[in-house]
């Protein structure tokens, strides 16, 4: 079941995934069904930022300033890569935080110290 993805929703890779690079795309394994899937190099570079600890906002903000494209064209893109892989069971939703709450320097070392 998909959830609907907030600026503020932070995914990360599903356990039982596993991933390799492969040229400038990704393949990946979902080891519990045995299937293969492959994304291309704009989902490759998506794919490499879904850490658990990257908003659905900052992973947006990352493809335009990499792929220098603008927000109304990468938008709806992004989303549905998100809703795909998701869909799939290839990533999970880790954190909806209130749109209104801004992560600070601090709270984001906190986060990945404590992974």
């Amino acid at each position: 079941m998909s959830i609907a993805i907030q600026p503020t929703s932070v995914f990360e890779i599903a356990q039982g995934v596993m991933s390799t690079g492969l040229d400038e795309e990704v393949v990946l394994l979902d080891v519990d069904s045995g299937r293969y899937f492959a994304l291309n190099e704009l989902g490759a570079f998506v794919w490499n930022l879904l850490d658990g600890h990257r908003s659905v906002q900052a992973v947006h903000a990352a493809i335009q300033e990499a792929y220098e494209v603008d927000a109304e064209t990468s938008r709806p893109d992004l989303h549905a890569l998100l809703r795909d892989l998701q869909r799939r069971s290839l990533i999970r939703l880790v954190d909806a935080a209130p749109s209104d709450a801004a992560p600070s320097d601090s709270s984001a070392e906190d986060a990945s110290a404590d992974a």
